[in-house]
């Protein structure tokens, strides 16, 4: 089950968003039992980001895998509206643009990919560039 929780109601279209996350899935050729993509406030994600990362700052996207097991994925995807859209505006870019760029980002964590030295960065780039480009081509 996919369950969107749209906690700052922002001003997004749930339906969209799970179908992008569906896409991204189906690229992927993940499995999942449960994905939670939450929708929150700058201060609740530096609340997050501090409390599991040690991090005192919001952030734009934070993934917790829940799975014991690494062919099912069973998670959640906290994402920060405000920084979202901050971000958009600075690449100019519109805020669903983003939002996809950063659900492709959380959903690769729950996949298991990782960017903590230079070699996974780079894998994960490129995933996340090729991921972009496929649901690009399909709208």
């Amino acid at each position: 089950m996919i369950e969107i929780n749209n906690i700052v109601r922002a001003d997004i279209n749930k339906k969209i968003i799970k179908n992008v996350l569906t896409e991204i899935i189906d690229i992927l050729k993940l499995k999942y039992d449960d994905i939670s993509v939450v929708l929150v406030s700058s201060n609740q994600i530096r609340k997050i980001n501090k409390k599991y990362r040690q991090i005192d700052k919001a952030t734009d996207v934070l993934s917790f895998n829940y799975s014991s097991s690494r062919h099912r994925i069973d998670g959640e995807i906290v994402i920060c509206y405000k920084v979202a859209k901050e971000q958009a505006w600075k690449h100019d870019l519109a805020i669903s643009d983003e939002i996809n760029r950063l659900l492709i980002h959380g959903l690769l964590h729950l996949a298991g990919y990782a960017h903590q030295n230079k070699r996974e960065t780079s894998k994960m780039g490129k995933l996340e560039f090729l991921i972009k480009q496929t649901l690009n081509s399909k709208s």
